[in-house]
Order: C-alpha cells, then sequence, then structure tokens
C-alpha cells in the first residue's frame, strides 16, 4: 500500500481516537490521556494506537481497561470517519517514550543545577580567598 495513504489514515485514526476519548466517553477509569501515535499495518487489517495516560502503573492499567472495554465504540468510529473498506482493529499500548523523555529531561535539569551550584560554590570560594587582599588594597588607596 501507499506509504502515504498509510500516513493519512494513521493521522485520521488519531484524530478520531482522540476526539472519541475527549468527547464521548464517560468511563471513570479513564484517566488524562494522550494518543502519542498510531501505526498502522501495510494490509491495514490493524492499527496500535500508543497513548500516554498522567499517573502512576496503577492508572495506565485502568484505563488500558476501559479503552479495551471501549474498543468496539472506538472502531465503530473509526469505520464511520474513515469510510474505507476495511477498517482496522484497533489495539491499545502504552507509550514508554514520553516517560523516557520527562526522566531523561528531568536528569538533564538535575545535572544543570548541580552544574550550577557547583559554579558558584567556585565563584565563591575563589572570591573568598582574593577578598582580603582587596580589601587591604582598597584600604591603602583610601589613606593617601
Amino acid at each position: 500500500m501507499n506509504k502515504r495513504r498509510m500516513l493519512r489514515i494513521a493521522q485520521q485514526i488519531k484524530q478520531v481516537v482522540s476526539e472519541f476519548v475527549l468527547y464521548e466517553l464517560q468511563d471513570p477509569r479513564l484517566g488524562f490521556i494522550t494518543v502519542t501515535e498510531v501505526e498502522v499495518s501495510e494490509d491495514m487489517s490493524n492499527a496500535v494506537v500508543r497513548i500516554s495516560v498522567l499517573g502512576e502503573k496503577k492508572d495506565e492499567r485502568l484505563t488500558l481497561q476501559g479503552l479495551r472495554q471501549a474498543s468496539g465504540r472506538i472502531q465503530q468510529a473509526v469505520g464511520l470517519a474513515l469510510q474505507i473498506r476495511t477498517v482496522p482493529h484497533v489495539r491499545f499500548e502504552i507509550d514508554e517514550s514520553v516517560k523516557r523523555n520527562v526522566e531523561i529531561s528531568q536528569l538533564i535539569n538535575k545535572a544543570v543545577e548541580e552544574d550550577r551550584q557547583r559554579q558558584a560554590e567556585r565563584e565563591q570560594h575563589s572570591t573568598d580567598e582574593e577578598g582580603p587582599a582587596e580589601a587591604g588594597e582598597g584600604q591603602e588607596e583610601e589613606s593617601k
């Protein structure tokens, strides 16, 4: 199948699923969900919808349960929106890349902050060493 068509269909599925989850599903198990990516198989029989869930592992499990239970309704919405001969079977997975990116970002921020603290300590240490000599020089100049 044409790669560009597959990408377009994946994007449409992402849009439909995002809107359906946001506006149609009223399941209390669903947390704050972001549809991050949709991958469609070449034969258009399957679509993997990757989601990110704000919260802990428990929240992810509950959200997946809710989405899997509603997958028939979601699949129907996808079929109505796409109007294609073969509607892909929609399957949900947790996208771990978002959490990894957040963890990496936190590690970078921590390293930058530690570096700033070390730099400030070095500057403080160097001014402490230079301070008395400079103060003595300043007093001599004032007395002249």
